[in-house]
């Protein structure tokens, strides 16, 4: 899932997390994931394709993930 520039940026988690980009033309991603059955798609498209959240909304979203698997680990 797209976050921060234009492009998908997404973790390699090995020892450590190294963050990564891959750029990709967004439309040609709108129109493929508008031909599959992927539910809820025109609302995925507006908002992680081609409105997607910012670096920073991403990380705090990341970071409430780690929060509740960490509260379900203790």
């Amino acid at each position: 899932m797209p976050f921060g520039s234009s492009g998908a940026d997404w973790l390699l988690i090995d020892q450590e997390i190294e963050f990564m980009h891959t750029d990709f033309n967004l439309e040609e991603a709108a129109n493929i994931v508008k031909q599959t059955n992927y539910p809820r798609a025109d609302y995925f498209i507006e908002n992680h394709i081609l409105n997607n959240p910012s670096r920073e909304q991403a990380m705090a979203m990341l970071s409430n993930i780690e929060k509740k698997q960490l509260t379900a680990l203790n």
